[in-house]
């Protein structure tokens, strides 16, 4: 046993290259963006690295994630292994967001296929996984070389909450994202209030289960639908006398945010605001033009 740990104890002098390279890339991010640029300085998605993408039910986090991944097929690979709904509508999402419509054309779904082709794979099954199966499609998708890899969601491969499978898991999972240099994004819940009210954020320490979740994934994002705003927005449509709390929701907040909760790559830990736009899409300013992908006509 001591022979073997020998071979683990190294001097200073084996990290110079990699040291020199890390000074001279001072505080820059490292990794893959996300669709909006003023996120681009702010985070990303380091290789060798389990983000935890987290909140209630119905805030927008498959969805987010399927324009994060639409845009990335842009540069790499990406693995998609969700049981949260069937690939055909998940590929209707993007769809949507490919031209950032609600309503896509033959030709718009035929040229997303066409500029997919390749560079997005999804695990397609349609029993019920468990944690093995998940490392074993992580190995699959090393094989083809993806690099960005989503799992959506961690209770759909554990089933019940139980903190020690869990702790197992995020544990396994965060060794093959390091040995097979990937960015893995895991979704995950959080626990919604006592009083069934939504209005607040939530932190970190509300992810349903394991402390052993945040704690060991490198990066924590929060994502979050301003519901009562949407509702303020929803009254102003269609007529209505606002009150001033609803005035104010909407003069003064955002219809969404990616609270980064937990930052290992980067000094940045706060919230990015971004409001809807067409076709299921995020946009990063109210007035600005939607969210989509640029692909060749």
């Amino acid at each position: 046993m001591a022979e073997a740990s020998s071979n683990r104890l190294v001097t200073p002098d084996k990290f110079r290259d990699e040291l020199l390279e890390r000074l001279q890339r001072g505080t820059q991010l490292r990794g893959f963006c996300m669709p909006w640029e003023k996120t681009h300085d702010r985070f990303r998605f380091p290789q060798q690295s389990v983000t935890l993408l987290a909140g209630m039910s119905g805030h927008m986090k498959s969805t987010t994630l399927l324009q994060i991944a639409l845009h990335l097929a842009k540069q790499t690979k990406i693995g998609v292994m969700s049981l949260e709904s069937p690939i055909i509508e998940q590929l209707f999402v993007m769809a949507q967001q490919f031209v950032a419509k609600d309503e896509p054309s033959e030709r718009d779904l035929n040229r997303m296929i066409e500029y997919l082709k390749g560079q997005i794979w999804f695990y397609d099954s349609t029993e019920v996984a468990n944690a093995e199966k998940v490392y074993s499609a992580m190995c699959a998708m090393h094989e083809r070389g993806i690099e960005f890899v989503i799992l959506d969601n961690l209770q759909m491969f554990i089933g019940k909450l139980d903190n020690e499978a869990e702790t197992e898991f995020i544990k396994e999972v965060r060794s093959m994202a390091i040995a097979f240099n990937m960015a893995v994004v895991l979704v995950h819940h959080v626990r919604k209030p006592q009083d069934g009210v939504e209005d607040r954020i939530p932190s970190k320490q509300a992810v349903r289960g394991s402390g052993a979740l945040p704690d060991l994934s490198h990066n924590t994002l929060i994502v979050w639908h301003n519901k009562a705003r949407a509702e303020a927005l929803e009254a102003q449509e269609s007529g209505q006398v606002l009150n001033e709390k609803q005035n104010q929701l909407l003069t003064e907040s955002s219809d969404y945010l990616i609270h980064v909760a937990k930052h290992r790559g980067g000094p940045f830990e706060g919230k990015l605001h971004f409001y809807s736009g067409n076709g299921r899409t995020l946009k990063q300013y109210a007035d600005s033009s939607d969210c989509r992908v640029m692909a060749p006509a």
